[in-house]
């Protein structure tokens, strides 16, 4: 499961849209089709460009300000480490500014 510093990114495979409020995620490569709710589409639309998990919880937070902070945190961590398990996202790699390896 990815920490807080984790830098994640969707899969160059992965492809989804928002449908009624909600998201549909394919991962070509595995055949993957996933239904997410208005949270979890969130999430996808902040991963547009890698981000630490942090990151992402403070973006959903921020989209969802009557959500406790500590819950979000924790499920986005579950999230995430599901989303890996499936291949719809990966840990990125890329160098971060200030030349830090992510």
């Amino acid at each position: 499961m990815p920490n807080p510093d984790t830098r994640v990114s969707l899969a160059a495979s992965t492809r989804w849209r928002v449908v009624d409020g909600e998201g549909v995620v394919l991962c070509q490569d595995h055949g993957t089709i996933l239904g997410v709710n208005a949270v979890g589409a969130r999430v996808l639309h902040l991963l547009a460009t890698p981000r630490r998990v942090s990151e992402l919880v403070d973006g959903v937070c921020a989209a969802f300000p009557d959500a406790c902070r500590t819950r979000v945190a924790t499920d986005i961590e579950a999230f995430l480490g599901e989303l890996l398990v499936l291949g719809v996202i990966t840990e990125a790699t890329e160098a971060l500014p200030g030349g830090e390896a992510g």
